[in-house]
């Protein structure tokens, strides 16, 4: 199976929860409150999301006009959230805050995932 197919799946399906989830906002409050207490989680977060984007851009990282792109972007995004959190966890930390306090914003990111997610889920399978 091509690997573009298999990280659409993937990506796909992670957006799709992803965007489900921070729609839930008293979930997200929660959330946001404990991993204010956790710095070393916060820094666990930002070494996946490397981690992650650092796999994706390792097995498709091409630009081009066509719907795999979106992977790429995804792959870019991940490395740097990543690289971002576990350089400056602090900075990030408040960026991530204003941003879950502004609820309009992650309303729309979390639309914004949706459809990247059902994007995927569609030319993946």
């Amino acid at each position: 199976m091509d690997s573009v197919i298999v990280l659409a799946r993937i990506s796909g399906i992670m957006c799709l929860l992803i965007g489900l989830s921070v729609m839930n906002k008293s979930n997200m409050a929660a959330i946001m409150y404990e991993l204010e207490s956790s710095k070393g989680l916060f820094w666990f977060i930002g070494f996946m999301a490397a981690l992650i984007g650092a796999i994706m851009l390792a097995v498709y990282s091409t630009w081009s006009a066509h719907w795999p792109v979106l992977l790429t972007i995804l792959g870019w995004l991940a490395l740097l959230k990543g690289i971002a959190i576990m350089l400056f966890p602090s900075s990030a930390w408040h960026s991530f805050y204003r941003k879950f306090k502004a609820s309009g914003i992650v309303m729309f990111s979390g639309i914004i995932a949706l459809l990247v997610g059902i994007i995927l889920l569609y030319k993946g399978f």
